[in-house]
């Protein structure tokens, strides 16, 4: 990796200063070139880009002094910046293991390393994020490029035996030598070509990655299909998880390896290995089918549904109790997000699928015996319950509701605050969302009552989620109590709107200070449309009285 040049340094200076006078590209752009004015410098605006993320290596002296007169820049440290000592390459890798000290300049090196691009259209949140989770995996590829070792030596031994069998014209005896000969070099090729692949995903050049795995999965067909298939699956999850932290094309070419697993695979080879495929299988296309709308996502939640059922087939309750109630709650999940985006009877039909693989899932994750699993399968079943509720009219929803209430308040037995922070609060905001649910449709003290419990819930979240440690948490919580208390001034014994909906502003303000329109564009559109609503009604009431 080339160390930044003069360019690079200088640009950063310059992006820097220009944040801090809040200029905008343009604007800079006339300061530096008054000729464009006429077009309010949007033509030169692309120079100003390229020269603040590294593109313009050696940036003319004339545009350089320019710059140090417009934004007042000490030239002294521009100079600096010339006669800098190209850094030790060496020493990046030590960064990593430091990122929050890390240096502005040592990030964009770092994401040019890993293969990030456009490091400086990301919030420094999000960069430090994306280079944590790098950090995690250059560790663990460090140490399978420390662990290959040379097995030459054990090689040469066999192919000597081989030979004094030979010599015997003991021809089997070879053949079961030489095989395990090429069973070694295989392994050795494969563990290798393991090593590239991890190279080139820390670079996210998954495409390459891909064919690599596949062709070292490949390699041992002839000597054994069931390792290709095992091989097969566990490069698929590699890439599976890939794609979701990262994005890009891991869970297609994760897919394109489950696929040729189930095809080649006969289910009898190995029923085991065949019931796992499907479910990773099913998990990876309940990814993409979350992530894409309209008919063609529902159309993939079906496929992972199909897939966990015919996964039950070999990992029944009786032989693998444990991988049953797995499969169950990861159909379960499915089923909830198809129900989720389905209408009508249909939806609703979904749904109480859902809930009753949650309750079947229940019968093996008991509290005695995994009071850890039963916690979270009851959080899932609750959710569940939440969104057949308030999908239900009159009596029938409100005891569905009732059901999820419940549920959480059975879990937070085990998800304690003082064992599980982050799970505590997270049930406790669930809980919350719930119970506005029914305080939403209950008239009177009683619903009162429940909007109340609503906002103790979320104002104990919050002791956890805390805007230092968990701030996107800290901003949901925040949003979901705005909403809490516009529906505590429309309730029917709200004897003072104004000040539930100046409180629910304070709340979608603060939430606001987090949910920025460039990384969070949905939760920003969300609050920002909220925020407008209750100033409108504020209006309304002021001009009432």
């Amino acid at each position: 990796m080339k160390p930044p040049s003069f360019g690079s340094a200088f640009g950063l200076m310059v992006k820097n200063r220009r944040a801090e006078l809040r200029l905008t590209q343009p604007q800079l752009a006339v300061a530096v070139w008054p000729a464009c004015a006429d077009d309010e410098g949007e033509s030169r605006k692309g120079d100003i880009s390229k020269l603040e993320t590294g593109g313009v290596a050696n940036p003319r002296e004339s545009t350089v002094l320019a710059l140090v007169r417009v934004l007042g820049l000490d030239m002294a440290q521009v100079n600096a910046l010339r006669l800098a000592p190209p850094p030790d390459p060496y020493a990046l890798a030590g960064v990593l293991g430091n990122l929050k000290a890390a240096t502005q300049a040592d990030l964009y090196r770092l994401a040019e390393a890993f293969g990030i691009e456009a490091p400086e259209d990301l919030s420094d949140a999000r960069l430090r994020g994306l280079l944590t989770d790098k950090a995690q995996e250059y560790h663990a590829y460090r140490k399978t490029i420390d662990a290959l070792d040379d097995r030459v030596a054990a090689i040469a031994n066999l192919k000597g035996a081989a030979q004094d069998a030979a010599d015997r014209l003991d021809f089997d005896e070879v053949i079961g030598l030489l095989s395990r000969v090429h069973v070694v070099e295989l392994d050795i090729a494969a563990k290798t070509g393991e090593a590239i692949a991890d190279t080139l995903l820390l670079q996210g050049r998954v495409e390459q990655a891909h064919a690599l795995l596949s062709a070292c999965a490949d390699s041992f067909a002839a000597v054994d299909p069931v390792e290709t298939a095992r091989r097969r699956w566990q490069y698929g999850i590699q890439l599976y998880d890939h794609g979701l932290r990262y994005g890009g094309h891991g869970l297609t070419l994760a897919l394109h390896l489950f696929d040729r697993l189930l095809t080649d695979l006969p289910p009898e080879a190995d029923p085991l290995l065949w019931a796992a495929t499907l479910n990773s299988r099913a998990i990876a296309l309940q990814a993409q089918g979350s992530r894409t709308a309209g008919p063609e996502g529902a159309a993939l939640l079906a496929r992972a549904v199909e897939d966990y059922t015919k996964a039950l087939t070999v990992s029944t309750r009786a032989e693998h109790p444990v991988d049953w109630a797995m499969t169950l709650q990861n159909r379960a999940i499915a089923l909830e997000a198809q129900g989720n985006r389905t209408a009508g009877p249909e939806g609703a039909a979904l749904l109480a699928r859902a809930v009753e693989d949650y309750t079947q899932a229940l019968t093996v994750s008991t509290r005695a015996e995994h009071p850890v699993d039963w916690a979270m399968t009851l959080q899932n079943r609750a959710v569940a319950l939440r969104a057949q509720g308030s999908r239900t009219a009159g009596p029938e929803g409100a005891a569905l509701l009732a059901r999820a209430v419940e549920d959480y308040t059975q879990a937070l037995t085990v998800r304690t605050r003082a064992e599980h922070p982050v799970g505590w609060a997270m049930t406790l905001q669930n809980r919350a969302i719930a119970l506005h649910a029914q305080g939403s449709r209950t008239a009177g003290p009683e619903g009162a009552a429940l909007l109340a419990r609503a906002v103790e819930d979320c104002t104990q979240a919050l002791t956890v989620r805390t805007r230092a440690e968990h701030p996107v948490g800290w901003a949901e919580t925040r949003a979901n109590m705005a909403m809490l208390e516009v529906t505590r001034a429309k309730h029917d014994t709200c004897t003072d709107p104004v000040l539930q909906l100046r409180a629910a502003l304070d709340h979608v303000e603060a939430a606001l200070e987090v949910f920025d329109p460039e990384t969070m564009p949905f939760h920003y559109g969300n609050e920002t449309k909220k925020r407008t609503q209750i100033l409108a009604a504020l209006d309304y009431l002021a001009g009432k009285g």
